[in-house]
């Protein structure tokens, strides 16, 4: 019995820092998508047309929430 235990311990555990780990992958997306969009709609026309954006698609990401790709 006590095999079973530590067995079915053990693969909650593991289960538990997975998911745990997957959560911190994500917030980190979330983070750094944000971030990402935050710096895009303060570039000026200048670096925007070097890269070939246009400043209304630039916009355009830049509004959209963190979650979304």
């Amino acid at each position: 019995m006590n095999t079973l235990a530590l067995g079915y311990s053990s693969y909650a555990e593991r289960t538990r820092l997975s998911l745990t780990g997957d959560m911190l992958v994500l917030a980190r997306t979330w983070f750094g998508r944000a971030r990402q969009r935050r710096q895009l709609n303060q570039l000026s026309d200048w670096q925007l047309d070097d890269l070939g954006i246009s400043r209304s698609d630039a916009r355009r990401e830049a509004t959209k929430p963190f979650w979304r790709s």
